[in-house]
């Protein structure tokens, strides 16, 4: 129902730490655009959040229900809920300049399967990604 797209982006006054940033989101549904800039106004460090795990892992992470998770592990639960979106995977792609990391909700409750899952990154790799991203300015 709704994909968003992370990239990590250094600090100027703190070359070691990174914060992911949305740098896309697509909906299915016009009204789930919400979620696009809600999940948007969020950034994630390093091994924070499903964008930051996966980032940190650089393996996929699946939730069958992200609104039941506690803040602490899934800090946009509020606005899941809100939206009633539910199951998300989060699939790292390599790119020049470090990850990508794609996460894709569905307002249904599921485990993606592990043919899902393998399916998502087989398309996910034969796709070519170029993404400008300008310094965190924080």
């Amino acid at each position: 129902d709704a994909v968003d797209v992370w990239t990590s982006v250094r600090l100027p006054h703190r070359t070691d730490h990174i914060n992911l940033e949305q740098v896309a989101w697509c909906v299915k549904q016009d009204r789930l655009r919400e979620w696009g800039a809600y999940s948007g106004s969020f950034c994630f460090g390093f091994n924070e959040g499903v964008p930051g795990r996966v980032y940190a892992t650089l393996g996929p992470e699946r939730r069958p229900d992200v609104a039941a998770l506690e803040v602490t592990s899934f800090p946009r639960v509020h606005g899941a809920r809100r939206l009633c979106m539910h199951s998300c995977v989060g699939i790292p792609v390599a790119v020049p300049g470090g990850p990508l990391v794609f996460v894709f909700y569905s307002t249904e409750r599921f485990t993606a399967s592990d043919e899902l899952v393998d399916y998502i990154i087989d398309c996910l790799h034969r796709c070519r990604f170029e993404i400008s991203v300008q310094q965190c300015q924080l």
